[in-house]
């Protein structure tokens, strides 16, 4: 078989490929604090998208020359698939759990659609980003799904019962707080006022006084 490229050429093109397709290590370090967690934090899915997943790498990576490339690229992308009609947000269905090797499907429901042909899954509380060809519809949901789903709405109630406690609390403290300061302001003007009255009391038993000790000297003289 005759290459219709120079070896130059085709070394070249793989040498500019390879740079694309490299991550500078500040990039790759920045990559890794914004996803860690992985299926609990929404920036591992968009990262994940056009990347191959580790369990398609390590084939890709030892696959022979010879070999051919159809099985491992009808894992990733396949133009002939079929239609596959839309999930909707909530729907209940059943995925496989390792779509690469694993026949095994396990109940959960669609929580976002991340592009044309990829779900997030959710697993009793966990999510998955798969592909459309490794979901279907649960046309009969089962009743522990319907008791997840409460959970989590029951749990999402608690939420909100402990948030408007919280606020009800703020504004009791608050107002406890106002209440305080009003009576030691009151108190204090009280006081105030106490001893103003002492203050004119002791003022007029001197000048009480004071006219006494007149009215006596007047008399002795």
């Amino acid at each position: 078989m005759e290459l219709d490229i120079h070896s130059e050429e085709l070394e070249k093109e793989a040498n500019d490929l390879m740079k694309s397709l490299q991550v500078a290590i500040d990039k790759r370090n920045d990559i890794e604090e914004k996803t860690a967690g992985q299926n609990d934090n929404d920036n591992w899915f968009q990262e994940r998208k056009n990347r191959l997943t580790a369990s398609v790498f390590g084939p890709v990576s030892k696959r022979r020359e010879k070999s051919t490339w159809a099985p491992l690229f009808k894992q990733t992308y396949d133009k002939a698939s079929k239609y596959l009609p839309e999930l909707r947000i909530g729907q209940p269905v059943v995925k496989q759990l390792y779509p690469e090797s694993n026949t095994t499907w396990t109940k959960g429901y669609i929580v976002e659609k991340t592009d044309d042909s990829s779900y997030i899954v959710n697993v009793n509380g966990n999510k998955y980003r798969r592909s459309r060809i490794h979901i279907r519809p649960n046309l009969l949901p089962s009743k522990e799904i319907k008791e997840q789903e409460k959970e989590e709405v029951g749990s999402m109630n608690e939420e909100n019962k402990q948030v408007e406690f919280n606020e009800v609390e703020k504004k009791r403290k608050e107002k406890e707080l106002t209440s305080q300061n009003e009576d030691e302001a009151n108190n204090h003007i009280l006081e105030k006022r106490n001893l103003e009255k002492d203050l004119n009391g002791m003022s007029e038993e001197i000048k009480g006084k004071k006219r006494k000790a007149k009215k006596r000297e007047k008399i002795t003289k």
